[in-house]
């Protein structure tokens, strides 16, 4: 199933549910496609194709999520600029893939407005919360594009983090991007209608995973506080874990809806795990090790945060074949340090403009 297939089937499905709350406001499953279909149609009517980059680059909002829906929905490959970034960073990302228009919010759209020149390919700029962006809606049709992507198209093109150079972009087809999705299911409880996801980390990042997860089963809530909306689950990072654990009124909060918090990108400290545990009870932690060009590629569940292994990243998921190799590529003995090598079949597709990808 292609991703702009999930967006109609769960508009389908579960229309009248909502998928997406934000600030005290709520959005059905009908709701989000209609809008989804609006940023399509949107992204087209400036003669953009499928297969198109679309750049965007924002925080967390209910918007973001249409905004992600409807690139797909329009057969568009999404390029995931992350707000973090300098704008020269993320400048030199949208060139790098071609992208022909960039959504961004209006908080972040003067320094990437000012670096314009860098970027010869990019044709058009939408700004969130401007008023540009809501016109550009506002003229678009309300109708569903119609576009079918079949599973070698590119779904998405991410960045790794440019640690021995520039960053290079990661790219995922349709078929790449839904194996990824269903190996990350063994790193987490199963997922259903009743669970409600709190977007914690960026959208731009790992947590758009769940995003689709969610989107696929009808689940109902998405973005609120903890004891006004009761998501199920969320993924965090441990420095979050470790302020959430810390703050003076966790401990009076109402945080029993909780069943599973996911964290990846750095070990967390032995101390804010028994908080943690002691908070949120033992078996809600989920820890998950990854890479833009492949994940998950390990998981520790809450039962293994135990003892000296619960500073680990776990083993590795059942379709994962991870080994341990020395400069050279061959395989170190057990309890020598090497470097992981490691695949399944959410592996990326390669990586953008390189032929040895």
């Amino acid at each position: 199933m292609g991703f702009e297939a999930v967006i109609r089937r769960s508009a389908a499905y579960y229309g009248s549910k909502t998928a997406v709350t934000y600030q005290g406001r709520h959005w059905t499953y009908a709701e989000l496609f209609e809008r989804s279909c609006r940023v399509a149609n949107a992204i087209a009517d400036r003669g953009l194709q499928p297969g198109d980059r679309v750049a965007l680059l924002g925080a967390n909002a209910a918007e973001t999520v249409k905004q992600i829906a409807g690139i797909a929905l329009g057969g568009f490959t999404r390029a995931a600029l992350y707000a973090h970034n300098a704008a020269e960073t993320n400048a030199y990302l949208a060139d790098l893939v071609d992208a022909r228009l960039l959504i961004v919010e209006e908080s972040l759209a003067e320094g990437m407005l000012a670096l314009r020149d860098d970027m010869p390919q990019l044709e058009h700029v939408i700004v969130y919360r401007a008023g540009d962006y809501e016109d550009a809606l506002a003229a678009a049709s309300l109708e569903d594009p119609g576009v079918t992507r079949g599973p070698d198209d590119l779904h998405v093109i991410r960045f790794s983090a440019g640690t021995t150079g520039k960053p290079k972009g990661i790219v995922h087809t349709n078929e790449r991007w839904s194996r990824a999705m269903d190996e990350y299911r063994w790193c987490t409880p199963q997922i259903d209608e009743r669970d409600a996801y709190l977007a914690a980390a960026p959208l731009t990042h790992a947590a758009v995973l769940f995003l689709w997860q969610f989107l696929k089963v009808g689940a109902r809530r998405f973005l609120d506080v903890i004891e006004s909306e009761r998501p199920t689950y969320t993924l965090m990072v441990p420095t979050m874990i470790q302020a959430l654990v810390n703050h003076p009124d966790a401990a009076r909060r109402d945080l029993s809806s909780l069943r599973c918090v996911n964290y990846a990108a750095s070990p967390v400290t032995e101390t804010t795990m028994v908080k943690a545990k002691q908070l949120l009870g033992e078996d809600v932690l989920f820890q998950m090790y990854g890479q833009s060009e492949l994940w998950p590629v390990t998981m520790l569940l809450p039962h293994e945060h135990e003892g000296p292994r619960a500073r680990s990243v776990g083993r590795p998921t059942p379709s994962t074949v991870v080994t341990i190799v020395d400069e050279e590529g061959r395989p170190v003995l057990p309890g020598e340090v090497g470097e992981i090598a490691a695949r399944h079949d959410g592996l990326m597709s390669g990586q953008w403009k390189d032929e040895h990808g």
